[in-house]
């Protein structure tokens, strides 16, 4: 039987107030323990972070 090795994630943006702004309802935090658990797992993890949204900044922009 084929075993799950990975997981990919949309992270998105690593700031609560743009995630909020694009109607996310999703946490930081939410995206911290999705990586935590899938390590627990010892999953590969691929993680996808957008960039460039509306009242992005070079602040939150590098806190992903």
């Amino acid at each position: 039987m084929p075993e799950c090795i990975g997981v990919g994630l949309g992270i998105e943006s690593g700031s609560d107030r743009l995630l909020s702004a694009m109607k996310k309802q999703v946490t930081v935090e939410d995206h911290k323990t999705a990586i935590r658990a899938a390590k627990a797992n010892d999953l590969l993890i691929q993680v996808q972070i957008m960039y460039g949204f509306p009242g992005e900044d070079r602040e939150s922009l590098m806190r992903q």
